[in-house]
């Protein structure tokens, strides 16, 4: 099959609550926009956004569950729609209508499509993490958990916080926080993912807006949103502030089993809307791990949209990480398709 020059990728991305569109280019977003309360069918958000994105070259698709052995990125095909709607069950909040959508894209968009896994991230984590404890024979057959979303979310904070701290991307490791409406942290050895807080499903973990036992909305009976929380804890609302500490207090919980999964922690990296965007619980969890040599600067906390937010002579970097899935899979696309 020939080859194409995939200079200008469309990086597709639905997640469980928004559909993310981005053009890029050379590791550089040249346009993006979000579709908040996306429901799955609907594509004039797209169509209107390709009218304005000056020609692609090629598309990154986003899907939790690989359908190849090792989850490697793969150029679509039939088949392969075939196959992901038989694994869609695995990720039902995800994968089920990114096929759906895959197949209309299909229908507006004639170009190489290549299909991105979140779960090739989770290859590397070692049996004794990964493998269940259940009798034979299931274990006999090596059932896996452990990894499911925001695998290329994880993948992109290891490159950017190697790039961020001037080291190789082999030689730092650093936990990574994925904190937005579904969230996880991975363990990282050395650039690559030795444990996570996904584990046989997705309800395992820490509390995010779409995990039905664990979500905040349960808690304050009306909003997961973390800025409503906050801001309904600073007006002395009780059961947001009951949200935010059991929130909080499971962020830490897993956080520190992170650590010691990892080994010597170097760096500690915050992404997604929460990561990203809440001063409060940056400030909370690098406390809560300030004995592992974890600090961030109060100014650089509430003022930097991507870097190092710890001082200069800190033992342990703490960063800010933009969400990059789209540039990952742009990499993808490049790598693949030349």
């Amino acid at each position: 099959m020939p080859k194409v020059d995939a200079t200008r990728v469309l990086a597709v991305n639905a997640g469980t609550t928004s559909l993310k569109l981005s053009v890029v280019s050379a590791g550089e977003r040249l346009a993006e926009t979000t579709i908040e309360h996306w429901a799955g069918q609907d594509l004039s958000g797209l169509e209107t956004f390709l009218r304005g994105a000056h020609g692609v070259d090629a598309v990154a698709r986003r899907v939790v569950h690989a359908v190849t052995r090792l989850g490697d990125s793969v150029r679509l095909d039939g088949d392969l729609l075939d196959r992901l709607d038989s694994l869609s069950a695995l990720s039902p909040r995800h994968d089920p209508r990114a096929v759906r959508f895959i197949r209309r894209v299909c229908e507006v968009v004639d170009l190489s499509t290549v299909l991105c896994f979140d779960t090739a991230f989770y290859r590397t984590i070692p049996p004794e993490a990964a493998i269940f404890a259940l009798r034979a024979p299931w274990s006999e057959e090596g059932e896996r958990g452990n990894g499911a979303a925001q695998g290329l979310s994880h993948a992109h904070v290891v490159r950017r916080t190697a790039e961020l701290v001037g080291r190789p991307a082999d030689r730092v490791s650093p936990v990574s926080c994925h904190l937005g409406s579904s969230s996880s942290l991975a363990a990282v050895r050395h650039g690559r993912c030795v444990d996570t807080t996904f584990g046989f499903t997705l309800q395992e973990g820490l509390s995010a807006v779409t995990r039905a036992d664990t979500q905040p909305a349960g808690i304050t009976g009306y909003s997961g949103d973390m800025r409503e929380i906050l801001d309904g804890k600073r007006r002395g609302d009780s059961t947001c502030e009951q949200a935010l500490a059991i929130y909080m207090h499971r962020l830490c919980r897993e956080a520190g089993a992170m650590v010691a999964a990892a080994g010597p922690l170097d760096a500690l990296a915050f992404t997604g809307g929460v990561g990203e965007g809440s001063v409060e619980v940056r400030a909370h969890l690098s406390g809560a791990l300030a004995h592992l040599g974890v600090q961030f600067d109060a100014d650089r906390n509430a003022g930097v949209t991507e870097g190092v937010i710890s001082p200069e002579a800190a033992g342990v970097s703490t960063l800010i990480v933009r969400a990059g899935e789209d540039l990952e899979m742009a990499r993808e696309v490049d790598h693949l398709l030349g």
